[in-house]
């Protein structure tokens, strides 16, 4: 998990690429990163910052993830007088707090079918002041940025043809069993596909990301606000 302080602790950023170096030195092995946002105090600088050391270890992919602490422990208490959880509650809005895990194929098919009929504004929260803490809500749309900057958004520049292939099998399952109605994943499955020349396979994940899109004003909002075709 990867997660940085106020001072930015040097030692722990060395460690970090160096995991990535040597993570790098096997091209055939899907690595695969846990980042965690949403600590008591943290700040869009902070975010900011994790965003950058994961992008420089060059790992495959990242899952992302609200901070879900265990009741009875002293970050639950301190989210809960911050207000970002609320106490002895199992799921403060049905996105992100948690107290147990859940499987993250479950965690976003309760995102997505939350959002398919919503028509909210997207904000850019990382055009704010570097210092400010996110908000219990504003940290549901963080997330979902945070995830696009570190794993999709290199992708129509990806030219490695080992790792192509890698996120094309990972985007494959994302699109076909870990989620339903995903129009990112397939939109970005659809370039890599076409990377690797599948004309006929590209254009079918295209049709199905302009269809998902085209069903959601939540979904249409976020491709326009990132400039994605549909």
């Amino acid at each position: 998990d990867l997660k940085l302080d106020n001072k930015k602790n040097g030692d722990g950023i060395k460690h970090y690429h160096k995991l990535g170096q040597l993570m790098s030195e096997h091209p055939n092995i899907f690595t695969r990163g846990f980042l965690i946002i949403g600590f008591p105090n943290e700040t869009l600088q902070q975010i900011q910052d994790t965003i950058s050391v994961a992008k420089e270890m060059t790992l495959d992919w990242y899952t992302i993830q609200l901070l879900t602490p265990l009741p009875s422990t002293e970050i639950y208490e301190q989210m809960v007088d911050f207000g970002l959880i609320e106490k002895d509650s199992l799921n403060t809005d049905g996105e992100g707090y948690t107290m147990f895990s859940v499987r993250e194929s479950e965690r976003q098919r309760i995102y997505e079918e939350s959002k398919v009929t919503k028509s909210d504004q997207v904000l850019d929260l990382f055009s704010q002041n570097p210092d400010h803490i996110p908000s219990k809500k504003e940290l549901s749309d963080l997330w979902f940025f945070v995830d696009y900057e570190i794993n999709y958004k290199d992708i129509a520049t990806l030219e490695d043809k080992t790792k192509i292939l890698k996120l094309r099998a990972f985007l494959e399952d994302v699109s076909d069993r870990m989620t339903r109605d995903n129009p990112l994943a397939n939109y970005f499955l659809s370039i890599l596909e076409a990377k690797l020349h599948n004309t006929e396979s590209s254009n079918r994940r295209t049709e199905l990301s302009k269809a998902y899109v085209n069903k959601s004003k939540h979904w249409r909002n976020r491709f326009d606000f990132l400039g994605l075709n549909y």
